[in-house]
């Protein structure tokens, strides 16, 4: 093998390294992300929009300013039966 060809084989296992490395943290930030909107009562699949461009900021505004359901159903729940 020459040298060239050494190189461009070091280059190409570390694009693969890279690709696994952001691959996997893209799906555990997925993970964490859907975990925690099915526990704030909404669907777990909003944990999707972390792949588009701006989407967990819109998730972080969603949970920040946004009304629960978890707590709007908690809420329901005390007028119906007391505190």
């Amino acid at each position: 093998m020459s040298q060239d060809e050494v190189g461009i084989a070091v280059g190409l296992i570390m694009i693969l390294v890279w690709f696994v490395v952001v691959g996997g943290a893209l799906a555990l930030t997925i993970w964490i992300t859907w975990r925690i909107m099915a526990k704030t009562g909404y669907s777990g699949a909003l944990a999707l929009l972390c792949l588009v461009p701006f989407g967990s900021l819109a998730l972080m505004l969603l949970l920040a300013f946004g009304d629960w359901p978890v707590l709007r159903d908690l809420r329901a729940q005390r007028q119906q039966f007391g505190p």
